[in-house]
């Protein structure tokens, strides 16, 4: 669960936890007060023991936990999209743990793949004037050969989506293995916009089993790093790292005086050479004879091969004697350096906000669990028991059974095998094996070795990625006594990638070795030559065995970063010096014991001297006149009042409400006054120096009594290594001579060949952009003639729209008109009809007038008839 991820359903547990941490910093009264607030606590009601909590892990200050025990990991952690093909992530307890629940971690499940996956913190946050614990468990169970472990802390505004491994980080901490030579606890700080990498060699745990990593950063510019709880290591950032430039420098005003003798031993001018030393190296071999079928005429004059004459001696040298004028060895003065500037805040990182994994596997497996980043050593040794406890008591006990139940299991297939073999086949396909084979025995199918090697033109060629590689080659057993040792041999890869890793290095071994069983477990004098693990770890190996221990040069030898052959030569000198050569030029010379720990030291400080008590080392002291402001002091955390009572609060239920607890704006953290020059300063005080009494010199540090075998075993992600041109002697003009096959030959064709290779590649680059920036004018113009198309059909489409607009619009119009002509003239026809019912009726009423009008007539007439009769009448 992370620490934004409390639920109430934990709250009594976190209550408990939190309270315990927490007490255990306070001073008597406040842990009186705090336990007798916890007891009022008890009696309340649960919300505000919610506060008190939320308050607890505050002041607990956990900025981020994870453990990965429930299914919402997946919205905590953010997956790069990068890359396409980074590698999957999956939730398991692996094969074999202590708890199936608590054991389940982040699992890297794809061989040879980079991952990366981060998560952000809650708030950002400083680490200013605190400590800083950055703790996680590793299991490897897959017995890596190759690939990282380590976490990276970053700022807050980092784009976890586009994580990877050119993104800026704070700190990347966490063990890193490549093979037997690498083995290590990165510690790698970011200062000044570089990445500092610790100077000391810390060894990471590389069995099977859960380990417990564990960096602390104090605020006194001091750190430790624990493994599985134990202190691994610890001292001072400025010491360990180069932060800044060194106090001291030598003083270039200061010369050697001419008459100092550092020679201890000198030759003997009273020993002579003996008379008959003189014997020449190569001899015609006595037991050859003439082949029946040589023809001197087509043939030439036969000779016999030529053979180490076992009389030679080598270059004669006389013997050795202290040198009475021996005045040790001269110690150049150092002075007070200009340039160097103390800082006091190197642990300071004013923005952490993220973690993450970023990382290269060659085969996947490893599991990763129990993250926290805290400012309280004690909460992360909390937080860190179930894994060293649980965790790790059951991984062993499952894994012991599971082995018991494999070990049975390829008995049984072993008896099988054995009982289907046939020695006659075996022996006969011993026999078929050629005068090559017998010359370079390779190791088949041994301890996880497999036999893949072969010779391509007069190379030797390793062509299968992701293997391991093991091919020796036996040679008359030698001392180098008395005499130079070169160890020369030249190498080339075809491809040095980012993510490329693999060894290019030979090893010298004794005469004993068993050629069958050669692999990284096999005993060796010395191991030369470069080694390449992904971007941080590319340089020359130059190991040697001395006293049942092996030894690394304290010098970073850098190997030569391109794809040509370069020669690599290694010198021993009978004086104790050695000489480092890449293509002949220098990497390191001088005295062995300068450059390796062979022996305790020849100066210590002197344990009877102590510093004055009244002796001022402190270059600034604050200023007593500085006061600390009036509103300076405020509480750091403060209650939040902008946030209101929810509506469904039921105080009878809930308990009286609070608003919860958020950081205060105006907290200015603790006030310290300004700085000021101090008066009584006396500079750094140097502590004397006096010979070691246990310092023991040793005149034969150089020295190997039995040389005789020279192997290659290595592991290789990117195949296609070549390596020629071999040679070990007592002779630098004879490997001079050797190294100029490859410098003055095969060079100068790779590098003309290279130059027309690249030549071609430039041109199909430029054809090939050509023909993009091509593409991509056919595109654009094709895009842009679809686009005119569209347009024209999209214009086309929209007259159309539009003339189907009008013409609808003109047919209802019609429609419309018709409509009202046909109304009118209905109306007109409805009018005339009636206009003309109307005047029918007017017409017939006219008629049916005229005809009354007439009957009138007619009635008068008839009247005045009538009357005209009757007055006719009278008159009669």
């Amino acid at each position: 669960m992370s620490s934004a991820d409390w639920s109430t359903a934990d709250v009594d547990q976190l209550a408990c936890d939190t309270r315990t941490s927490v007490v255990a910093e306070m001073s008597l009264n406040a842990q009186w007060l705090f336990i007798h607030r916890s007891c009022v606590v008890l009696g309340m009601q649960l919300s505000l023991l919610v506060g008190l909590v939320c308050f607890s892990a505050i002041n607990a200050k956990i900025y981020f936990k994870e453990d990965f025990s429930d299914d919402d990991w997946e919205k905590r952690w953010i997956k790069s999209k990068h890359k396409d093909d980074f590698g999957k992530w999956e939730i398991s307890h692996g094969k074999f743990y202590g708890d199936a629940v608590k054991d389940k971690g982040l699992k890297t499940t794809q061989d040879a793949k980079f991952y990366s996956i981060g998560a952000k913190f809650d708030k950002s946050f400083s680490n200013k004037g605190k400590s800083l614990v950055i703790q996680f468990s590793v299991k490897h169970e897959q017995d890596i050969d190759c690939g990282g472990g380590y976490v990276k802390l970053m700022a807050s505004d980092v784009n976890l989506e586009d994580f990877h491994g050119e993104t800026p980080y704070h700190i990347m901490f966490g063990p890193d293995i490549c093979g037997p030579g690498t083995k290590k606890v990165h510690v790698i700080f970011h200062y000044k916009d570089r990445n500092h990498m610790i100077k000391k060699d810390i060894r990471c745990k590389d069995d099977v089993f859960t380990h417990l990593y564990t960096l602390i950063v104090n605020s006194d510019n001091t750190y430790e790093v624990q493994i599985d709880g134990e202190k691994a290591e610890s001292g001072e950032l400025e010491a360990d790292w180069d932060f800044l430039p060194p106090k001291k420098i030598k003083d270039p005003d200061a010369k050697k005086p001419e008459d100092w003798d550092e020679r201890e031993f000198i030759d003997d001018e009273d020993d002579k050479k003996p008379e008959d030393w003189d014997k020449p190296e190569h001899i015609p071999d006595p037991d050859a004879k003439k082949p029946e079928d040589w023809d001197d005429e087509m043939d030439g004059e036969w000779e016999p091969p030529m053979v180490d004459n076992p009389e030679y001696k080598g270059e004669w040298k006389p013997k050795q004697k202290k040198n009475p004028a021996y005045k040790g060895k001269w110690i150049h003065p150092e002075i007070e350096n200009p340039d160097y500037t103390p800082d006091d805040n190197l642990y300071v990182y004013d923005d952490i906000g993220a973690i993450g994994f970023d990382l290269w596997q060659v085969k996947s497996g490893t599991i990763f669990d129990d993250v926290i980043v805290t400012d309280s050593v004690e909460e992360a040794k909390k937080f860190g028991e179930k894994t060293l406890k649980i965790t790790r008591e059951g991984e062993k006990k499952m894994k012991e059974k599971q082995d018991e139940e494999e070990e049975k299991k390829r008995k049984e297939e072993e008896e099988k095998k054995k009982e289907e073999e046939k020695d006659d086949e075996e022996k006969d396909e011993e026999e078929k094996e050629g005068d090559e084979k017998k010359k370079m025995e390779m190791a088949g199918k041994i301890d996880g070795y497999y036999l893949n090697i072969k010779r391509t033109m007069e190379n030797l060629t390793f062509p299968t990625d992701f293997k391991n590689y093991a091919i020796s080659a036996k040679f008359p057993k030698f001392s180098n006594k008395d005499k130079p040792l070169i160890v020369q041999y030249a190498t080339k890869r075809f491809t040095i990638p980012d993510d490329d890793c693999g060894g290019l290095y030979i090893k010298l071994l004794k005469s004993d070795l068993d050629q069958k069983k050669f692999s990284g477990e096999t005993p060796y004098q010395i191991m030369f030559g470069p080694d390449i693990c992904g971007i941080y770890v590319r340089k020359i190996h130059a190991i040697f065995h001395y006293n049942d221990s092996y030894y690394h040069c304290n010098s970073y030898l850098p190997m030569i970063n391109d794809e040509l052959s370069h020669v690599y030569t290694l010198i021993l000198y009978p004086n104790n010096s050695i000489e480092i050569l890449s293509d002949y030029n220098a990497q390191i010379t001088g005295a062995l014991e300068d450059h390796y720990d062979f022996l305790k030291p020849r100066i210590i400080l002197d344990p009877n001297v102590d510093k004055p008590k009244d002796w001022v080392d402190d270059e600034f002291i604050p200023d007593p006149n500085d006061k600390k402001p009036d509103d300076w002091d405020q509480p750091e955390f403060i209650l939040n009042l902008n946030v209101t009572k929810p509506a469904d609060w039921d105080e009878e239920w809930d308990g009286e409400w609070e608003p919860p607890g958020m950081v205060n704006p105006e907290y200015k953290g603790e006030w310290q006054p300004k700085e000021i020059p101090n008066p009584a300063y006396k500079g750094e005080w140097l502590h004397p120096e006096i010979p070691n009494p246990d310092y023991v010199p040793d005149p034969n540090l150089y020295l190997y009594d039995d040389i005789g075998a020279i192997g290659i075993e290595l592991w290789q992600v990117n195949s296609n290594t070549i390596y020629d041109n071999i040679i070990i002697t007592d002779s630098i003009e004879e490997a001079k001579k050797f190294a100029g096959l490859t410098l003055n030959g095969t060079r100068i064709g790779e590098e003309k060949m290279k130059k027309g290779y690249d030549e071609k590649l430039d041109r199909e680059e430029e054809e090939q952009k050509k023909k993009e920036e091509e593409e991509k004018k056919r595109k654009e113009e094709e895009e842009e003639g679809n686009s005119r198309e569209e347009e024209e059909r999209q214009e086309e489409t929209d007259s159309n729209q539009k003339q189907e607009k009008e013409e609808t619009k003109i047919k209802e119009e019609k429609k419309e008109s018709k409509h009202d002509v046909s109304e009118k003239e209905e109306m007109e026809t409805e009018k005339e009809t009636k206009l003309g019912e109307d005047e029918e009726k007017e017409l017939e009423e006219d008629k049916e007038g005229r005809e009354s009008n007439k009957k009138m007539d007619e009635k008068k007439e008839w009247k005045k008839d009538s009357e005209e009769e009757r007055l006719n009448k009278e008159e009669l």
